[in-house]
């Protein structure tokens, strides 16, 4: 939890960073600064059950809270990063699938992160832009790689269908074209 209240925190100095009119209400921060608490806590209550040996079925309600505490950080402007929280997550958490699959979510991630840079770039000067763009890449590798934990495969030998997390990245890298296109056209 503290954790998560402390990305917060850095999530909204950068928000300041990149923004070309950077005042800000007490009500957004607390928002944002909250959603990234409950997000913390969501991570931290699933990776404890891990940690601690939980049955798979204790442990599936938790990460299924984690997952859905996760996709709070996409809510609002945070949605532009989504693909990239989603499909960098997967990248790097499961080990079980094959280089393939895993370079191609990493490529979803990586193609979301420019496209936010260059939506970023379009508003700053260069100078601020650049920075605004590295601080993005430490804050969101710092957020993807948390994530990550709870998506490793459990030791049980159960594993979802290949089938299945392919539909899955699919349809996060569908959501990402989409999100993308249309925060850079205002749709």
């Amino acid at each position: 939890m503290a954790v998560g209240f402390l990305v917060g925190v850095a999530a909204r100095v950068w928000m300041r960073l990149v923004s070309s009119d950077p005042e800000f209400s007490w009500a957004g921060t607390i928002g944002i600064v909250g959603l990234f608490t409950i997000a913390g806590l969501t991570q931290g209550l699933a990776l404890g059950t891990r940690r601690r040996g939980w049955s798979r079925r204790a442990q599936t309600p938790v990460r299924v809270l984690a997952a859905i505490g996760g996709l709070l950080l996409g809510s609002s402007a945070g949605i532009v990063m989504l693909p990239a929280l989603i499909s960098g997550s997967l990248a790097i958490g499961r080990t079980d699938w094959s280089l393939r699959a895993r370079s191609i979510a990493d490529s979803v991630a990586l193609l979301n992160a420019i496209g936010v840079g260059l939506m970023i770039r379009a508003d700053l000067w260069r100078g601020r832009a650049g920075v605004g763009w590295l601080a993005m890449l430490v804050l969101y590798t710092a957020i993807i790689g948390g994530r990550s934990l709870n998506l490793r495969p459990l030791d049980d030998g159960w594993r979802v269908g290949r089938r299945a997390w392919v539909g899955l990245l699919v349809v996060a890298a569908g959501l990402g074209a989409f999100v993308l296109v249309g925060a850079m056209f205002g749709i």
